[in-house]
């Protein structure tokens, strides 16, 4: 019997860890840790390069090639990176 909360699944649990460290609301938490539960559950993973695509925040990105269950996260991930883009423009001081 194998426990499926033991399976590596690198590339999400990267993903995971990069949400949880932009979670700027509550709504932010409440999908880490509902992807954080599927994680643990599910024995879907992505790959390293659509990792890297996903993380670089490309404006092209194709999710269509991706497990249904996950592409919520990533999209919630990239408009986490668009809502954190916008953020850091607001503080920067204008001369």
């Amino acid at each position: 019997m194998t426990n499926t909360t033991t399976k590596k699944k690198p590339n999400l649990k990267k993903l995971l860890s990069k949400m949880d460290a932009m979670s700027s609301d509550a709504i932010d938490r409440e999908v880490v840790k509902h992807l954080k539960n599927l994680i643990e559950t599910s024995n879907l993973d992505i790959t390293k390069a659509k990792l890297d695509e996903i993380l670089k925040g490309s404006k092209n990105i194709d999710i269509s090639g991706i497990d249904e269950t996950i592409q919520p996260y990533i999209r919630h991930f990239l408009l986490m990176l668009k809502k954190a883009s916008k953020a850091s423009k607001k503080s920067k001081p204008t001369k």
